[in-house]
């Protein structure tokens, strides 16, 4: 029961400050180009609490901890689709005012600010953890081959230096550790080396095995045998740390999409998506890791927030993103039933992968697969 309260409280203070952010990027943007916000909510379905301020927004808190919306003048529902009914019938003062009757720069840059803020939350964490807790670096340098592995075979030796593998530069042994989880098959890959004062090039064929993460999890990843033991902590100044924070918002969200697509052409199995169950274990388990973790817990999923949101599906940014793009190349708004059939297939793309998730957090938790 302890663990449960703890995940609870967890999910629900990590899910609403990345709500509150990725709304508030929303809200702010809108403000800006003087259209009146009805209502900011962070959490779905029922009002727990709310409040009116001097402009006339309905700030409120809801009971479904999934999610949260920002309703502005015009808007039909929480998905921001139009009121068409209630659009023609406005005054020329109201229009000044609504959102759907801004230019199209304008709904495009109100939309694109709920990701960004994601994106600027996390670089500003990462960045903090650079500056002030530090970030461990361990050279790509092998201090110790395991015996029988596929490292030994292809003839790698302790003291060898990883420069490159299939030609993607590694700074870092975390740099080969990901290529290795991206890689997820026993196909041959290049590694490239500095022996000595030589460059080599050998051919390293991996093996599949099963590991425990951090958070109890099990996987099932390639595996060569090499050991980095070379690693420092490093901090950086207030400068670099951001560029450190830019650097692993890219780097993240490129891993993420490298492993989307593995999923869509069967290269990566579906099971490894998670849902709210998954959310709540992994927030309940870096809390009690520290507040380095926490942080850094929050930069990822705040990275996932605004990459998952501008993905091009209806009822998520990136579906109104894109129908603002095809109004800037037409010229033209496109029609008011494509809209709807477009809300539509999103809300049926989206309750599905939910329940699909959702599946998959239970599978995991009640037979440990």
């Amino acid at each position: 029961m302890y663990d449960f309260v703890i995940y609870f409280l967890s999910f629900v203070f990590v899910i609403v400050t990345l709500v509150f952010v990725h709304e508030l990027g929303h809200y702010f943007i809108a403000k800006l180009c003087g259209v009146r916000v009805e209502k900011f909510s962070i959490g779905m379905g029922k009002e727990i609490c709310s409040y009116n301020d001097k402009s006339g927004t309905k700030w409120c808190l809801s009971y479904i901890p999934l999610g949260g919306y920002v309703k502005m003048f015009g808007d039909a529902n929480e998905a921001s689709s139009p009121d068409f009914t209630k659009l023609k019938k406005m005054s020329a003062s109201e229009k000044k005012a609504s959102f759907h009757y801004k230019s199209v720069w304008q709904k495009l840059a109100i939309v694109f600010a709920g990701p960004l803020s994601n994106y600027l939350f996390a670089i500003v964490l990462f960045a903090g953890i650079a500056c002030f807790s530090g970030v461990a670096e361990v050279m790509p340098v092998i201090s110790e081959v395991v015996e029988n592995s596929p490292a030994q075979s292809a003839g790698l030796l302790a003291g060898d230096e990883i420069i490159a593998i299939n030609g993607n530069k590694i700074d870092d042994f975390s740099d080969m550790q990901e290529f290795m989880a991206l890689h997820n098959s026993t196909d041959s890959f290049e590694v490239e080396i500095l022996r000595g004062t030589q460059n080599q090039a050998m051919q390293v064929t991996p093996k599949m095995r099963q590991i425990t993460d951090p958070f109890g999890d099990q996987h099932i990843i390639p595996y060569i045998g090499v050991i980095a033991s070379d690693y420092s902590f490093k901090t950086f100044s207030y400068f670099n740390s951001l560029r450190y924070g830019f650097k692993e918002s890219y780097r993240l969200s490129a891993t993420t999409l490298k492993a989307l697509y593995q999923m869509l052409v069967g290269k990566r199995s579906v099971r490894e998506i998670g849902g709210p169950v998954s959310i709540a274990k992994y927030s309940g388990k870096t809390m009690q890791m520290g507040p380095s973790a926490v942080i850094w817990f929050l930069a990822v999923l705040s990275v996932n927030l605004g990459l998952m949101n501008l993905l091009p599906i209806p009822m998520l940014d990136g579906g109104h993103i894109l129908f603002y793009l095809i109004e800037i190349i037409t010229g033209k708004t496109p029609k008011k039933s494509i809209q709807e059939y477009g809300l539509r297939i999103g809300f049926l793309i989206l309750g599905s992968l939910m329940i699909f998730a959702t599946i998959n957090d239970l599978v995991r938790v009640l037979w440990g697969k």
